[in-house]
């Protein structure tokens, strides 16, 4: 496998400059008024996720939610420590319309959510309190209304998705905007009802919008296998999951409760777990990671890494730094 790894192309960093944007911000003062309605009350009761313990334990998120129930913030740890933290404000419809961001709990960017149709097109995100543009994704939807592109020109890159018939996530894939060479990929498949924990978020749009590449379908993947890019945007496969050999419990209203996997290359187990609130019956952690991710190996630690969306904004250069660092010890 380790001869398999060839090194992927440098990404380039898009440096145009932005001299305007569609509408002028000004993020320090800007306010969003969340209203106390009681018409908003049925929100607060919601069944809704309030934990997540992913890959042996690799990384961990917790959500809290406000007044109406809605997605306040969100906390992603890795290996114990933050790696990002992001807040959510609504209008008094309920409608995202900003929010923040910060990587490794130093610098808070702003973001703005951009809408046509009631449905978010573009994020904005800024330079902490400027109306700079640090970053920007465009998100294109088909005639159904799922979301086909995410596109960062500053960053150089690009995500395209593809549905089944009930509208799960099957192939999404990621490419360098300026020569369309493929980055890397995962492919699903779906052969268990139960639903995916991240759907169980009242307040989120159809995606975690802190990651370029990562969507929310109905239901839960009983099989996963990724793909890397060479240096000539040939895929080669990296992970490889048997669906037969996966195993996943369902917790109160047919959300997922745990999930166990294979991979055939290497014949790891992975385990995942969630926490839910307001859903009735089973709603607990089934138990800890099976593997500790203090204990594991660094070829393990690295693999699960890969496993990890996209950052947005300024997180992503480290992440991808990271990356690359990864697959010249894979390839060694």
């Amino acid at each position: 496998m380790k001869n398999m790894l060839r090194p992927l192309c440098a990404l380039l960093v898009c440096t145009a400059i932005f001299t305007s944007c569609e509408r002028s911000i000004d993020v320090k003062t800007r306010t969003v008024t969340v209203s106390q309605s009681a018409a908003n009350e049925a929100a607060s009761n919601k069944c809704r996720l309030v934990a997540a313990d992913n890959w042996n334990g690799f990384t961990t998120e917790t959500y809290h939610y406000n007044a109406e129930g809605l997605v306040s913030d969100c906390q992603v740890n890795l290996l114990g420590s933050l790696f990002m933290h992001a807040t959510m404000q609504y209008d008094n419809k309920g409608k995202l319309i900003t929010g923040t961001l910060s990587y490794d709990n130093i610098t808070v960017y702003d973001v703005v959510f951009e809408y046509e149709n009631d449905r978010i097109v573009k994020e904005v995100i800024y330079e902490p309190g400027t109306s700079i543009i640090a970053d920007y994704t465009v998100s294109t939807y088909n005639q159904k209304g799922q979301i086909v592109k995410r596109e960062s020109p500053p960053f150089n890159l690009y995500a395209t998705f593809t549905y089944d018939a009930v509208g799960n996530v099957i192939t999404d894939d990621v490419y360098l905007i300026d020569n369309d060479h493929f980055y890397f990929g995962i492919a699903f498949q779906y052969n268990m009802p139960f639903k995916e924990p991240k759907s169980a978020r009242p307040g989120m749009p159809p995606f975690s919008w802190w990651w370029l590449d990562e969507l929310t379908s109905p239901f839960l993947p009983n099989g996963r296998d990724e793909f890397a890019g060479d240096d000539f945007g040939e895929r080669f496969q990296i992970y490889d999951e048997d669906p037969s050999l996966t195993v996943i419990n369902s917790a109160a209203q047919n959300l997922a409760a745990d999930r166990l996997s294979i991979d055939n290359f290497f014949g790891g187990q992975f385990y995942s777990s969630w926490l839910y609130e307001n859903c009735g019956g089973k709603n607990t952690l089934n138990k800890p990671a099976s593997t500790p991710a203090i204990n594991l190996d660094q070829h393990t630690k690295d693999k699960i890494f890969l496993k990890m969306p996209l950052l947005k904004g300024p997180g992503l250069k480290k992440q991808l730094a990271e990356r690359k660092a990864i697959y010249r010890r894979l390839r060694d």
